[in-house]
């Protein structure tokens, strides 16, 4: 038999310069375009930006009166901003029941809320809005309760814009606070002209 005879090594070609700049080109523009669609796709996830009103102008709303001496989104300014006659308080609903419900039943929540503002209103006199999101509601009979008014989001529709919604809807000559630790929501209620304090702020007086 003949001894088999082992193939000489191919020497390794060197590679291409230009192929090499080509290729690094490629890389360089796809990895810029990939990046720029990280940013599009992260910035179509954000909210949009607060609603300014335009450049020398200001919002036309009626503002709730501070008391002097004390900060905004505490119970003691709360409780005597309430007490402004013609006041409407709008309640973030589910912001605020989660804080203060939260291992209860949607519905059970939504009941201790609105138990709570309208016993606030008997005491204060003051007017409430209470938005809900509507997503796990089927069909609610309306309910009549002193000085509250109850407010469902469409089922496909977040109940954030309705917030917002219900205080643009107030005549301007009527002051407006909203109740909500959300951002979304309390920034887009300064713009249009609302007092804001947080869930926080409310559950506690509430609570009194």
């Amino acid at each position: 038999d003949r001894d088999e005879v082992e193939s000489p090594a191919r020497p390794v070609a060197a590679p291409d310069p230009t192929a090499l700049a080509d290729a690094a080109r490629a890389a360089h523009r796809l990895a810029s375009s990939l990046d720029r669609l990280l940013h599009a796709a992260h910035a179509a996830e954000l909210p949009p930006p607060p609603v300014a009103p335009p450049a020398g102008r200001e919002t036309r709303r009626a503002r709730v009166p501070r008391p002097p001496g004390l900060e905004t989104d505490t119970v003691p300014a709360l409780d005597a901003m309430l007490r402004t006659r013609g006041v409407m308080l709008v309640v973030d609903g589910y912001n605020v029941s989660m804080r203060g419900w939260r291992d209860a039943r949607p519905a059970d929540q939504r009941e201790s809320v609105l138990g709570a503002v309208e016993r606030l209103h008997l005491r204060l006199r003051c007017d409430v809005i209470v938005v809900f999101d509507g997503s796990d509601v089927e069909s609610l009979p309306p309910r009549r309760r002193a000085g509250v008014r109850v407010v469902f989001s469409a089922a496909d529709e977040d109940a954030d814009p309705i917030v917002i919604r219900e205080v643009e809807a107030l005549a301007v000559s009527r002051p407006a606070l909203v109740a909500s630790s959300d951002r979304w929501v309390h920034d887009h209620a300064e713009a249009v002209g609302a007092t804001v304090v947080s869930a926080d702020t409310l559950l506690a007086l509430l609570r009194q």
